[in-house]
């Protein structure tokens, strides 16, 4: 008998045909699975009684609402709520996957102390006792204490709040506002603490200054909704503000591609034309004088006449037509909500850029 190639492939067919016929790779696949799940690093959740809870995400500012799945009183799944304001049933990637973070390696177990060796900064496991010691030494007479709030609005910042006005010369700081810089500036112009939020859901006119709207910001079931609701009837009119064609700027009903860093600019021009072209009342105009000019007198309004849409085209690079177009907009569809919160990659907008969209904010009524 003689064995040609041509039969030594058929034979290597046929045994590979019969192989996936039988029960071996199936079962190895099967036993793989299993052990793969079984290695001793990975958590395994309890068995016991099973439960929900409601609560809302602080990873971030929007304040998603979640319903987490218990087993024994511990999350084991989490997902949005129908329904609510900010989440409206949805939640982001690292809302999804939050109740994974309890087990996350690089999670802080103990009191950190933090110190610089040879220009490198370290951090140290100290125990509670050690970091009560350390904080006591730092509380003596003529030292400074500062705390850094990175995510203030809870609880335990208004602790502490608390705690620092019984030591003199102490200090609150905060990160720098990106998403909701538009709503700080707006509240500055208040005497009093006021709390302030995007009525996104009843407003006909939306500018936004480069904010990311349908990429990154704010919570993602609310933002979608809106994009729903816009491409559903056409409302809210969308105007982006922004150098680069994003996917908020091209979901926009006018893209506005000023160049980069004159948004700044930008705001004031339109300033200028709701001002300065009869689109404003006395009581808006009062309002502007005093975000951009305090106590002054009504003449300082007419400083923005320098950012007029003819002196100001071609250092933005956009035409006076299209300036006058959009500020009119904006007058004829009110209410508008003009905003300009930057994003988490870009950082937090400039101060004189979030001035001024509180001023158009003011002159929007």
């Amino acid at each position: 008998m003689i064995l040609t190639r041509r039969d030594l492939l058929r034979l290597a067919a046929g045994s590979a045909a019969g192989f996936l016929f039988t029960p071996i790779p199936w079962k190895a696949l099967d036993d793989s699975a299993i052990w793969t799940q079984n290695w001793p690093w990975i958590p395994e959740p309890s068995r016991g009684e099973a439960s929900e809870r409601f609560s809302t995400c602080t990873l971030c500012g929007a304040g998603c609402g979640i319903r987490a799945r218990c087993i024994n009183g511990m999350p084991v799944s989490l997902s949005g709520i129908q329904g609510h304001p900010f989440g409206n049933g949805s939640l982001c990637a690292a809302g999804l996957a939050a109740h994974h973070l309890a087990f996350h390696p690089l999670r802080v177990r103990t009191p950190l102390l933090r110190s610089h060796n040879h220009g490198v900064l370290e951090s140290t496991a100290v125990s509670v006792d050690r970091a009560m010691e350390t904080l006591g030494a730092a509380l003596g007479p003529g030292k400074r204490v500062a705390v850094l709030d990175r995510r203030p609005g809870r609880e335990i910042s208004r602790r502490y709040r608390q705690w620092l006005g019984t030591i003199p010369d102490s200090q609150y700081l905060v990160a720098p506002y990106t998403e909701f810089g538009s709503l700080k500036a707006v509240g500055r112009c208040y005497e009093e603490s006021a709390e302030l939020g995007f009525d996104f859901e009843h407003a006909s006119c939306i500018v936004s200054f480069g904010t990311p709207l349908f990429d990154s910001w704010g919570s993602p079931g609310r933002m979608m909704r809106l994009l729903e609701a816009k491409n559903h009837s056409g409302s809210p009119t969308l105007i982006q503000v922004e150098h680069c064609r994003s996917r908020s700027a091209m979901h926009a009903d006018t893209w506005i591609p000023a160049f980069p860093g004159t948004e700044t600019t930008f705001a004031l021009s339109l300033l200028s034309v709701l001002l300065n072209s009869g689109l404003t009342n006395e009581a808006e105009k009062a309002a502007v004088r005093k975000v951009l000019f305090g106590n002054a007198v009504a003449e300082e309004i007419s400083a923005l006449k320098a950012f007029s849409p003819e002196n100001v085209s071609a250092e933005i690079g956009i035409s006076p037509d299209v300036i006058n177009s959009v500020a009119r907009t904006m007058a004829s569809q009110k209410p508008t909500i003009v905003l300009a919160g930057g994003d988490a990659g870009a950082g937090p907008c400039e101060r004189p850029l979030q001035a001024a969209v509180a001023a158009i904010n003011m002159a929007m009524g």
